[in-house]
């Protein structure tokens, strides 16, 4: 009950209402007993707070001639990676993980528009595919999230981490949320399932480290 919770943990969960939704969350750092720290790793769960995508959607709108979009040429030109390609740096052989708890909305189809648009597709090397990661054994299981509204986010991310590395092969790593993001599961399946391990990660949601909790942080 959560007079147990309380006296075991040092905290409480309440029920909380924030931006109109509903959440559950432990209101300080929970607490373990010293003689309890051989055995315990961490604590998760005690709140359904998911970090954010950090995408902000625009409405609708067309490119007047005075307005300078960002390409993936500028990014080339911000990080100076044209010398870098020049030199065979394109990213072949490697692999970057994107986690996210959506699939892609349609597929590979608008990654292939955005390589093919910018100039991407020359180096064919490069490739995407989307996968759920299976956990270790005893560990979380990856249930497949569908196409949920954090699509558009997964999309950015996979063109971009395209656009830094083309040649490379691009894994888009997606779970269902529990009351764990859904990335972080997949994240954690791909580091202990016994699988060939990335090059690279890269997670694009976000959540202010003080209002993560030291649990989270940590984790």
């Amino acid at each position: 009950n959560a007079g147990q919770v309380r006296a075991a943990l040092h905290t409480e969960i309440h029920s909380l209402v924030v931006a109109g939704k509903r959440y559950f969350a432990n209101m300080s750092d929970p607490q373990i007993p010293a003689a309890l720290l051989p055995a315990v790793t961490g604590v998760v769960s005690l709140n359904n707070i998911m970090p954010q995508p950090m995408l902000v959607p625009r409405a609708q709108y067309s490119v007047a001639p005075a307005d300078l979009p960002v390409v993936p040429g500028d990014l080339a030109a911000i990080y100076n990676l044209a010398p870098v390609f020049s030199s065979g740096y394109t990213g072949q052989g490697q692999t970057i993980v994107v986690v996210e708890n959506t699939d892609l909305y349609n597929g590979t189809a608008d990654w292939d528009t955005f390589r093919s648009t910018f100039g991407l597709s020359r180096y064919s090397h490069g490739s995407l595919t989307q996968a759920h990661p299976a956990p270790a054994s005893g560990g979380w299981a990856c249930n497949d999230p569908g196409v949920n509204g954090d699509d558009a986010e997964a999309a950015i991310d996979v063109e971009w981490a395209s656009a830094a590395a083309p040649n490379a092969a691009i894994v888009m790593a997606s779970c269902a949320d529990t009351t764990i993001f859904g990335g972080l599961i997949a994240l954690q399946n791909l580091l202990t399932n016994g699988g060939p391990l990335p090059s690279a990660v890269s997670i694009s949601y976000g959540a202010a480290e003080i209002f993560d909790g030291a649990p989270l942080n940590s984790y």
